[in-house]
């Protein structure tokens, strides 16, 4: 079942919107096709690993997967192969005499809590102990899947025609749900982004990353509307 997030700063968006699209020069499917690509690269950019602009294009990817690797190794920790084969020679009771991939993908989703292992530190309690080269081999499978949860805006970046730097090519590479639409109908816009990666409403971050979306295009909209009122001005226009 899909997680409803609620927002606050829909309405001010929606004011913000119905303003542009009474006032603009551009057709109404022009300015809302526009307004959907603004908007869907605000979105982009608030969802993690960037960072709401301060971090996006590959220095966000590689932010994120160093995020991946830390993550990971607070809960399962690499050993020389002579230690490894120790442990696999003379399993503890309950201890399984050999792991795979599988196990540890297991043990980290268990770690796991909204999409994120919780807690500063590692604990023995929540530790496994592998070798170093399977370790290193579960970190770097684990990497090639940072952008996933952006992944799933990719509609919406598509079908309102998003470039560049904003949709990055480690974010496109993720073939993830998602869809995209927009209707005008009569008294009534609408403009639907569904971001259908599976723990996408695990993430504690994404309702602040959408309200911080809005909020950013809100202000986007203000200021587009307050300069045209100021030029209006300048040629003898009256402006409210």
């Amino acid at each position: 079942m899909a997680r409803v997030i609620r927002l606050k700063n829909d309405k001010e968006y929606v004011r913000s919107l119905i303003s542009l699209v009474s006032n603009g020069k551009l057709t109404i499917e022009k300015q809302i096709e526009k307004e959907g690509r603004l908007l869907i690269r605000n979105v982009l950019i608030e969802t993690p690993p960037q960072s709401g602009g301060a971090l996006t294009g590959a220095k966000a990817r590689q932010a994120g997967e160093r995020t991946v690797s830390a993550q990971i190794r607070r809960v399962i920790s690499g050993v020389d192969v002579r230690t490894a084969r120790k442990m696999v020679s003379s399993p503890k009771k309950g201890e399984k005499s050999s792991l795979t991939m599988k196990d540890l993908e297991r043990h980290h989703k268990r770690a796991r809590k909204n999409g994120k292992i919780v807690g500063k530190k590692r604990t023995g309690k929540k530790l496994l102990f592998t070798s170093k080269k399977m370790l290193n081999d579960y970190i770097k499978a684990r990497k090639k899947k940072v952008g996933a949860l952006a992944a799933g805006w990719n509609a919406a970046a598509k079908k309102f025609g998003l470039k560049g730097r904003y949709w990055p090519a480690w974010v496109k590479r993720h073939n993830m749900p998602s869809s995209a639409d927009f209707k005008l109908g009569n008294g009534f816009i609408k403009i639907k982004f569904v971001n259908a990666v599976r723990f996408a409403g695990n993430v504690g971050v994404m309702g602040k990353a959408l309200d911080r979306a809005l909020y950013r295009q809100t202000r986007n909209n203000d200021k587009i509307m307050n300069n045209w009122k100021k030029t209006a001005a300048r040629q003898g226009f009256r402006v409210r």
